[in-house]
């Protein structure tokens, strides 16, 4: 029988990583270039800092996930189950598999703004004319 052994510590190695400013950059700018962000792939991070911080002050998170590591950890059972579960995120919502789905689409209140006035990263949304809330309400019809 192997020996018994208390702890009360955890440790965590990182083992490997494969995580660039750059694949952050890139998968930032897809969402505003598109195809032409492939020109990116190539980018001077040090270029970019400004977009790193902005993505973190203003909390979009999702070109971070463009990155990963693996770690080596060695924890109580209880301990590293919570965190298994809890590593990404945790939600339900209705599934299309087992029921059927209503048909419901948001479509913009008339008080919501439509515009977009400025350059990513540092825009406003303004209130949009008569005439595009018109637009908007005439093709929800």
């Amino acid at each position: 029988m192997p020996e018994l052994k208390f702890r009360s510590d955890v440790t965590v190695e990182l083992v490997k990583h494969a995580a660039s400013d750059a694949d952050v950059i890139w998968a930032a700018r897809v969402s505003t270039k598109g195809e032409q962000s492939l020109e990116d792939l190539e980018a001077d991070p040090a270029k970019s800092s400004g977009l790193i911080n902005y993505l973190m002050r203003d909390r979009h998170g999702s070109p971070f996930e463009h990155s990963s590591m693996t770690f080596f950890v060695q924890a109580p059972i209880f301990m590293w189950r919570e965190h298994f579960r809890h590593r990404i995120a945790s939600y339900n919502e209705e599934s299309g598999r087992y029921r059927e789905l209503n048909p419901v689409f948001y479509v913009p209140a008339p008080t919501r703004n439509l515009v977009q006035v400025g350059k990513p990263g540092a825009y406003d949304f303004l209130p949009g004319t008569a005439e595009q809330a018109a637009l908007v309400d005439q093709l929800t019809r």
